[in-house]
């Protein structure tokens, strides 16, 4: 909301760079070799429209120079995320599309247009082919990253493999909702796995992070975390996956989680210290 993108050391614990901007932003993404941000613009608190809803900026690193600014929505960006090949790169509007670009020359290659509410989320397979994402509505769809077709046939998606899975719907992760029995319990709204792909972690309405084996299916036990508040709005494991970083929606607070023991089959066996 300060209009800041700021860089921080997870193992210093301090920030290391900052950069003012003219515009909210409400998501960012590194690009695979570490040299650039991929940043979405956009998402005023107040719900008003802003005048950069729905651009994207890509930073360089280490000097943060915008070296550049496009926009190809009117709506603010929720998601961004680089592809697993480098060669794409994708942003999520809050107009019920994904926005598919060129990393070379950062042209316009596809929209993904079948959704019918918000996207919240999505990840690319592992060839780079391949988007899913969530929609405000929980509908979890698949999409061709070249062209933005919709995959709407079971056996044409049945044996995809995902880089990332920050989805909250999906095959692996059924598990991390509440059962039929359970009503008025908190739901997950964000998630995250692993990069060892051996762990799923939650961030619920109710303030707790929670840590699942993954693939978390059904009937899954997870260790629960408390110290927000309120509402978790995202959770990443950092690259050494001994550490995940989860923000507050209403109390605005960053903590910083250490791994320190597995989780057993039946959730016991606290799979996270808070550090601060």
């Amino acid at each position: 909301d300060d209009k800041t993108l700021r860089i921080w050391s997870v193992s210093l614990n301090r920030m290391l760079r900052k950069l003012k901007t003219d515009t909210q932003m409400r998501s960012v993404a590194w690009s695979n070799d570490g040299k650039f941000l991929l940043v979405g613009c956009g998402g005023n608190s107040d719900g008003k429209r802003g005048k950069k809803d729905g651009a994207f900026l890509i930073i360089e690193t280490l000097s943060l120079d915008v070296k550049f600014e496009g926009r190809d929505s009117r709506h603010w960006i929720r998601d961004v995320k680089y592809s697993p090949d480098g060669t794409s790169f994708a942003v999520a509007s809050m107009d019920q599309k994904v926005y598919l670009y060129e990393t070379k020359n950062f042209v316009l290659r596809a929209k993904a247009e079948k959704h019918n509410a918000s996207i919240l989320f999505f990840d690319f397979s592992t060839d780079s082919q391949m988007i899913m994402s969530d929609a405000a509505d929980q509908e979890h769809l698949i999409h061709n990253s070249n062209d933005g077709a919709h995959f709407g046939l079971p056996s044409q998606i049945k044996n995809v493999d995902w880089f990332t899975y920050t989805c909250i719907y999906g095959w692996p992760c059924q598990g991390i909702w509440p059962t039929k029995k359970e009503i008025g319990a908190p739901v997950p709204v964000c998630a995250n796995r692993s990069g060892d792909r051996k762990l799923l972690a939650t961030g619920m309405t109710g303030g707790q992070v929670k840590l699942y084996n993954y693939p978390a299916l059904k009937s899954a036990k997870g260790s629960v975390e408390l110290g927000h508040s309120g509402e978790v709005a995202n959770c990443r494991f950092a690259l050494d996956d001994e550490t995940l970083v989860t923000v507050g929606k209403n109390d605005r607070a960053i903590f910083v989680w250490r791994l320190v023991g597995g989780v057993s089959k039946d959730g016991k066996g606290a799979g996270e210290e808070k550090k601060e």
